[in-house]
């Protein structure tokens, strides 16, 4: 017999969508400041401040990256989520089996008038 796990309410799926937007958006950002990193050391590349700064920044980039995963959960058992990719969530939790729609899911679901 399988236990089936309850529905999640709109505002924890919203929540969840939110921070995987969140997660794009710091990524196209990271990558972004490693391309700008690169061409101060392409240009400033004699510098042992730049180069350092550049170290720095990128290990600071990973670091950060690191922590903001870890810090998204399942909204019905609180484990935390492993991600298929870094922009996409998983569709269902690994542990409880809760399904995350994803908002093109739900948008084929609403009653068209």
């Amino acid at each position: 017999m399988t236990i089936r796990p309850k529905r999640l309410q709109p505002n924890q799926i919203a929540t969840l969508h939110a921070w995987e937007h969140f997660l794009a958006r710091f990524y196209v950002g990271g990558i972004l400041a490693i391309l700008a990193a690169m061409l101060v050391l392409f240009f400033a590349g004699d510098s042992a401040f730049a180069r350092r700064s550049a170290l720095v920044m990128v290990a600071g980039l990973v670091i950060a990256a690191t922590i903001i995963q870890w810090r998204v959960r399942c909204p019905n058992c609180g484990k935390r989520l492993s991600f298929q990719s870094k922009m996409r969530f998983p569709d269902f939790c690994p542990s409880c089996r809760a399904h995350f729609p994803r908002p093109e899911d739900m948008a084929q679901q609403a009653p068209s008038d």
